[in-house]
């Protein structure tokens, strides 16, 4: 006796439709308890009529819940990204899924500072994205392609690098102690006797005033977009 396939065929379905739905609604009633937030101080870029923020966010998906009383606990998967958005409209226009919570050996997760048109983070790596974008510019995988006699020496603690954007370098000092300076344009590195340490009077002074000049251009920026806005 032959039995049809499609009775079979139909329970599947069936089957499969109510695991699907009922995955839906658990995920609607623990996606009330995601948290999404952006982490340290945004960079501000502009290229031609494009004005962008670039931020790094963090986004903590909940994946179980118990209530005791007026308190919640809840277990997370925290992921990383880099996010930009309109300066203007503050519309988001881009996102990229960076590290997960288990990649990340040493914190804190921060942003390092703009070079030109190059954001620089640090999130267990010195990290650098194309703000408009977002396409990855370095890590520690392509600053090792850059310099062969670095590979294997690139620390993963946050102290033993300094940014330093008035000069468009990276100090570091390597896992052997010695230091270096890495142009942030050409990714190439060449030793140095700073390294990681402290920036002398001198450099804190390039450094404020490359602040005052950014600051300016944010002030310009708002100004414009206050003057612009229709009343």
């Amino acid at each position: 006796m032959r039995i049809s396939a499609k009775p079979v065929i139909s329970v599947v379905l069936l089957i499969g439709a109510f695991v699907a739905g009922l995955l839906f609604l658990i995920r609607g009633c623990l996606s009330k308890y995601d948290e999404r937030s952006a982490l340290s101080h945004v960079l501000y870029f502009e290229q031609g009529d494009q004005h962008v923020v670039f931020s790094i966010v963090k986004f903590e998906k909940a994946v179980s819940y118990s209530q005791n009383g007026g308190f919640i606990n809840k277990t997370v998967n925290t992921d990383y990204y880099v996010q930009v958005n309109d300066a203007v409209s503050g519309q988001k226009l881009k996102q990229e899924k960076v590290k997960n919570h288990s990649d990340i050996k040493d914190y804190p997760v921060e942003m390092l500072g703009a070079d030109g048109n190059t954001a620089w983070l640090y999130m267990s790596e010195p990290i650098a994205f194309d703000p408009f974008t977002l396409v990855k510019i370095a890590d520690k995988n392509i600053l090792e392609e850059k310099n062969p006699s670095l590979k294997g020496k690139f620390p993963s603690e946050r102290r033993y690098y300094r940014f330093d954007a008035g000069e468009h370098a990276l100090y570091f000092t390597a896992s052997d102690g010695s230091s270096w300076r890495m142009d942030t344009k050409t990714l190439k590195a060449i030793p140095s006797e700073s390294g990681a340490t402290e920036p002398t009077g001198d450099e804190m002074v390039k450094r404020i005033e490359e602040l005052m000049k950014q600051n300016k251009v944010l002030q310009d920026c708002l100004y414009q977009q206050k003057s612009y806005r229709p009343s």
